[in-house]
C-alpha cells in the first residue's frame, strides 16, 4: 500500500545519509533534553549573579564596576538561556541540503535548479540512478523514496485543477510543463 505525502505546502530536500544519521541525533538530543535541569543551571547563575555583586560592594568596588559585572552576566545568562534553541534548531536551511523543490495544493510542482538537474527528465533520471548515500526527505524531516516522490509529481501533473491554475508559469519557468525556478523559496 503506497503511503499519501503531505500535498499541502510541503518542500522536499535532497541530503546525504550520513548528515541525514547526524541531524536525527541531534533531534533526538533535543527531544530528550531536560529543560527542568536547564531551567535549574540559568536560576543558580541568577542568584550567583546576585551574590557576586554583594561582594564587590563588600571589597569597596564602585558602582560603574558592579554594573559591568552584572551587564557581562547579564549577557552571559541571556546568551545561554536564548540562544539554546538556536543551537539545535535543525529545521533551518542547512547547507547540507539540497532543496529539491515544494508540492503545494493547486499548483503543479516547483522544482529548485539544481547542478544535478534543469528539467523533470534529468531530475527523474538523477533519482533513479541516484547512490545510496543519498537520502530524500521533507520539511518533517521524513525519509521519502524517490519513486514516492515521482508519483506525488506526476499525480501534480494529471491533477486538472493544478494544471488549470493560471499562475502556474507567472512566476516560475515551463520547462516541459514543470515548473522551475532558480530564485530560493521554501
Amino acid at each position: 500500500m503506497r503511503r499519501k505525502l503531505k500535498n499541502m505546502g510541503t518542500n522536499y530536500y535532497l541530503m546525504k545519509k550520513a548528515d541525514y544519521k547526524k541531524e536525527m541525533q541531534l533531534y533526538d538530543i533535543k527531544r530528550d533534553f531536560n529543560y527542568e535541569v536547564y531551567t535549574e543551571m540559568i536560576e543558580k547563575l541568577v542568584k550567583e549573579n546576585d551574590m557576586y555583586k554583594e561582594i564587590l560592594k563588600l571589597h569597596g568596588k564602585n558602582s560603574y564596576e558592579i554594573n559591568e559585572v552584572e551587564s557581562n552576566m547579564e549577557d552571559f545568562i541571556s546568551d545561554t538561556k536564548w540562544k539554546f534553541e538556536d543551537i539545535f534548531n535543525i529545521y533551518d536551511w542547512d547547507s547540507n541540503k539540497i532543496h529539491i523543490g515544494k508540492s503545494s495544493g493547486g499548483w503543479l510542482f516547483v522544482f529548485q535548479d539544481s547542478e544535478f538537474w534543469h528539467s523533470y527528465k534529468e531530475f527523474k533520471k538523477f533519482t533513479m540512478n541516484m547512490s545510496d548515500e543519498w537520502v530524500i526527505i521533507n520539511e518533517y524531516n521524513e525519509v521519502v523514496t524517490n519513486k514516492e516522490l515521482l508519483e506525488l509529481i506526476d499525480e501534480k501533473q494529471r491533477d486538472k485543477d493544478n494544471i488549470k491554475n493560471p499562475d502556474n508559469f507567472n512566476y516560475d519557468r515551463n520547462v516541459d510543463g514543470y515548473r522551475f525556478t532558480s530564485t530560493d523559496f521554501s
